[in-house]
Formats: C-alpha cells, structure tokens, sequence
C-alpha cells in the first residue's frame, strides 16, 4: 500500500467555449477581433456621415424653401401694387362716385382695356380685371360676363382693411389663382367706394420653382394650397397641377399646426421616400415644399457601406492567413509538447525535442527539466512507497493484534464487573442488615468496623458500574432507553431512599424538594446521574461540620433543572476547569481514602449530553458546591440512543 505524504494541489477548470483546438481558437479569435473592430469603426463613420448629410441637408432645404417662398412674396407684392396702381386711376374713382358714374363708365373701359393691352403684352400670367362697387356688384370686368357679379363677402372684407393677396379658386374654378384685391377710395379718409380685383394664374410661381438648383437630380419644388391639392407642375407626375392632392407631413403640419418642416425623411406623393424642408404660408393658403430623394441624398454613405464591406473581406482574409501561419508555428511545437506530457502521464519520462529561442523553447527546456527530476523523484517515491508499504502491512498486524487484546480487555471488564456485582449485592445487603441489629446487637468497634467494609462495597459498586459505562461512553455505545411521563419527584425520591444507608454512616441529612413534572427520558441513566452527584456531595460533605444534602428538581421553561446541593470541602479554584475530564480527582489522596475513580462526572456529562441537556456547577471553596444539570422535557433535539 503506497502513502504519500503530500497534499494534493487543487485542481483550477478552464472552460474552453470555442472549442478544443487551439488553434481554431486562435483563427476565429483573431478574426473575430478584426470583423468587430471594422464594424465598430464603420458603424461610427455611418452614423457621423449620415449625421452629416442630414445636418446639411435639412439646412439647404430650408434655405431653398424659405428662398423661394420669399421670391414669391415679393413678385405677389407687385402684382398688389399694380391692383392699388389701378384702384387710384381717377377713370376707376370717377366710375364710382354716384354722380359721375355713367358718363364715367366709358373712360373707366377705355382704362381697363389700356391696362390689359399692356398687361397682357408684357405678363403672360395676367387674367383679368374686375371693378365692383363698395356692394361688390362687378360694374367692369375684362370679360364682360363677369359684369353683373358679386364679389365673396371674405373678399370684400380683407380688402375694405387694406390691400391684399391670396391663392385660391374664383368662379366655381377647380384651378387655382392668384387674387389680388385693393380697396377704391376718392380720399385718403374717405370710405370705400368699391374695389379692384386683379386674377393672375400661377405659371409665374410655377416658372420660378422650376428651377431646381442645388436640388440634385430627384429635388423639386411646388406648391400645395389648403385643400390639399398640388398648385404648380410637378416633376415627375405629368398633369398633377390642380389635381394631385398632397397629404405629406409638411402640408398637415403646415394647416394644422401653423409650422413648417425644417429637415425630414417621410414618403412623398409618389409613396418615395424623400427628405424634404417646408415654408408654411397659412394666412395665403399655401406652402411650398422642397424635397429630394433619399437614395440620391444618401447614396454617398451606401457607396461607404459597399466600400467598407469590400475593405472588411480583405482584411478577414488577411487576418485568417495571418492567423493560420502564426497559430501553425506556435501550436506545431505546442502539440509535440502536449503528446510527451501524455507519454510523461503514463509513465514515459520522455523529453520533447523543440530547439528554438523563444518563450516556447523556454517552456520546452523548462519541461525536459522538470521530467528529468520528476523521473528521479518517482524513483525514490517507488523506493519509499515499498518502504512504506512494508511497514503497513507491519502495523496492520500490529492493530489487528491491539483489537483483539482491546476486545479480550473489553470481554475480561465486563466479567469482571459482572462478578463483583454478583459478590457486591449480598455483601452489601448482609452489611446494612448486621448494622441494623438484624442479626443481633454488635458493639461499638464492630459497627465502626462494619461501617468502613459497607462504605468499601458501595465504592467499589459504583466503581463497576462506571468502568462499563466510561467504555461504552468511549466507543460510542452507550444506550438511552427512553420513557415517556417519567415523573422528576419519584426520581429524586427513589436516589434520596438509595443513597440514604450510605448517608447514614456519616451521621448525614439528605432532604429533597421536587416538583411534579413529568418529562421524557432514560429514567435509570438520569437515576444514575443523581446517584452520581449524590455519591461526590456525600464523600465532599462526611467531613464537614453542617452535614446536609439538598437534592431538587424544578420546571424551566421546557426544560427540568435537576440540582445536588452540598455544604461540603468545595472545589478549588484552580481545579473547577478540569474537573470534566476523565480520570480527574481533585485530591488523589482523599478520596483514594474515600474510594474513587474519577469517571462519575464525565459519565454523567455523557449521559446529559445524549438526553440534549447540559451541565454544570457552582462552587466556593470552603462553602460547598452545587452541581446542576437540565434535561429537555422532549427529545425532538436530543441525541438520546445513540
């Protein structure tokens, strides 16, 4: 049998989850690092870009629109100072003043048509004029079938406020125009005395969106009135002018919420996605949008991605080579030193044969090292393991032989015992009955004498008995036969009855005080403890000059507290913290006087102990001592039968 004396190392466990080879974990680990790390850095340019274009995007559309939208507003605001022109012509204020008006109408004609001529000559946007009263009954119209109308009752109040302008439909047209309207006064302060109405189409408006600068090739702008409906051409939908309707974001955030689009990505009329900028209008019943597409405005960062994707393909397969030739030349050598270790393992000192200059020809040294003297050690170890083996085998013949003079001892105690039990009990009953003038009256000397061979007896009883006991308490086998109701009373009463012959040859008292409580337990071992306690309170007490014993036991909570009370010698200080130990005495020579073993108080412990319960003592020197131990009232904690 081989026994080694050194203590096995802990072993450390690491998982491997990629796999078992090494070098798969090298390749995938390095390519790994390059896909992540190109995607990070790609990631990052994307989003920056994109960011970019955005941020520039939005803001060249938004400077199209508002341009744009205010190159509008000013050409519109013209168009109001050539209504206003025409409404201070003195033909159109005498037209309507009441006592000029019919010789007036002629000239007021002649002033329409003059104006039209040169209108119409040099504007190609020009409609036509109407001159209504201040009850907007139209007097003038450049078509004369217009004569005989009324003007819209919003119209006439916007202009009796001031001159202006808006886009929107007249006459029941589905196409859309540009109204300008300036009120007709003969004074400055005097009331309105009818209007002038300018109509003009939108090609000028359409004209000017047309140009699609700095728009690329997908931009456009145009223009969307209230209903919805698109006002100006559109560049990719032939005819859309005055029939495409428009729902985008910019038109909903335009008439509901009075704001414009500063830079967004939504789907166009054309359900494209596009990015576009608004300039909201409201008060005129417009907004002009400028859009372009998305795929033109980012085709840039695609053209990035696919750039990325073709650098990220070369550089994976420049790191998988770079990987492969560097976990070849690293874990070649690796494996040749993994197969010698297996060879080591079964017993092979073998050294492995790498010669190179790096960290790996230092491990490979390193390890013919260790071979070399791990070959040397597990010779000596194979020496002393013979060694050992031998003088096992020595010892085991050595322990069977102890057992069995242990086992013989065992057997020779207990008949021992046994048969000075057998010669103790009539010894000691013939004893108490000689001293009790059974068999007639001794004298004085003789009784003396009676007395110390009564005392011997007893002692020596006790001691039987705890030799078997401190055995069995040794090995493990002492046994508690538990009784349930057991009653503390009867217990102190019966040790009081059999400890009172002892007592009485020292002239003792022994008084009890128990109470009637009933508790679980092995009624002769704690019987046995008491007698113990007893026994020790009368040897520490037949000196004393108060001679008395108080035995008591009372109820604690869910335990019996069991106390032996003596006015004894007591304990002294320096011995209370052994006096549990096996074989203790605290006087050798008294109490070989008295007769003694030193295993009552340790048995006793034991037997407490396998009840769950403890004990314990308090003692003054001089005064006595008191020895107390508690036992649960159940054993559902107890190690009782063991």
């Amino acid at each position: 049998m081989a026994i080694l004396g050194s203590k096995t190392p802990k072993k450390i466990r690491i998982r491997n989850p990629i796999g078992s080879s090494l070098h798969t974990q090298v390749v995938v680990l390095v390519m790994a690092t390059s896909i992540l790390s190109i995607a990070g850095l790609a990631t990052i340019s994307i989003d920056i870009g994109q960011k970019i274009i955005k941020d520039d995007a939005a803001q060249r559309m938004n400077v199209i629109a508002s341009d744009r939208m205010q190159t509008l507003k000013n050409v519109w605001n013209l168009r109001v100072e050539q209504a206003e022109s025409l409404a201070r012509n003195p033909n159109v204020v005498s037209l309507l003043q009441p006592s000029t008006q019919t010789s007036s109408e002629q000239a007021a004609r002649e002033t329409v048509a003059d104006f039209e001529a040169l209108t119409k000559g040099r504007d190609a946007t020009y409609v036509e004029v109407r001159i209504s009263d201040s009850q907007g009954l139209v007097l003038v119209a450049g078509d004369p079938a217009q004569e005989g109308t009324v003007l819209s009752r919003e119209m006439m109040a916007r202009a009796s406020q001031r001159s202006y302008y808006a886009i929107g439909s007249v006459d029941s047209s589905s196409a859309a125009l540009f109204v300008a309207a300036a009120p007709v006064r003969p004074q400055s302060d005097s009331p309105v005395a009818g209007y002038v109405v300018l109509l003009r189409d939108l090609n000028d408006a359409n004209r000017l969106l047309a140009d699609k600068m700095f728009l690329g090739a997908t931009g456009e702008n145009y223009l969307v009135n209230n209903a919805g409906l698109m006002i100006t051409d559109s560049r990719f939908v032939a005819g859309a002018r005055n029939s495409q309707i428009v729902d985008t974001p910019p038109v909903q955030e335009c008439f509901r919420n009075s704001a414009d689009v500063n830079g967004a990505s939504y789907p166009s009329y054309r359900g494209v996605t596009v990015f576009g900028a608004s300039s909201c209008e409201k008060s005129l019943g417009v907004v002009l949008v400028s859009e372009v597409d998305s795929a033109e405005l980012f085709g840039p960062l695609v053209l990035l991605q696919n750039q990325y994707l073709l650098i990220t393909a070369v550089i994976i397969f420049a790191a998988a080579g770079a990987s492969f030739f560097l976990s070849v030349s690293i874990l070649k050598p690796l494996q040749s030193l993994r197969k010698t270790m297996g060879h080591v393992q079964t017993g092979r000192f073998e050294k492995v044969d790498i010669e190179r200059r790096d960290e790996i020809g230092e491990l490979a040294n390193s390890f013919n090292t260790m071979v070399e003297e791990i070959g040397i050690k597990t010779k000596r170890l194979h020496l002393k393991n013979d060694i050992l083996s031998f003088m096992s085998s020595r010892l085991q013949v050595q322990a069977d032989e102890l057992i069995k003079a242990d086992r013989e001892k065992e057997e020779f105690s207990e008949m021992i015992s046994h048969e000075l039990k057998t010669f103790l009990v009539p010894i000691i009953g013939y004893s108490e009955l000689l001293l009790d003038g059974t068999f007639g009256e001794l004298t004085v000397p003789q009784k003396n004498q009676l007395k110390v061979v009564l005392e011997k007896a007893w002692s020596l009883l006790y001691l039987t008995q705890n030799i078997i006991d401190a055995r069995q308490l040794e090995y493990g086998v002492l046994k508690m036969k538990m009784s349930a109701q057991v009653s503390a009373k009867k217990l102190v009463e019966e040790c009081v009855s059999r400890s009172l012959p002892l007592a009485k040859l020292y002239a003792l008292d022994i008084v009890s005080d128990a109470d009637d409580v009933y508790f679980v337990c092995d009624q002769q071992r704690i019987l046995q403890v008491l007698d113990n306690l007893v026994n020790n309170a009368i040897k520490a007490t037949k000196e004393s000059n108060h001679r008395m014993i108080e035995v008591s036991a009372t109820k604690r909570d869910d335990h019996v507290l069991f106390s032996v009370k003596d006015n004894g010698i007591g304990i002294p200080e320096g011995k209370q913290r052994d006096l549990f130990k096996k074989f203790y005495q605290i006087d050798k020579s008294l109490t070989r006087q008295a007769g003694g073993s030193g295993l009552g108080l340790i048995i006793s412990k034991g037997i407490v102990e396998s009840h769950a319960g403890k004990i314990w003592f308090e003692s003054k020197p001089g005064a006595g001592s008191t020895f107390y131990f508690s036992i649960p009232m159940t054993v559902q904690n107890s190690t009782a039968g063991r």
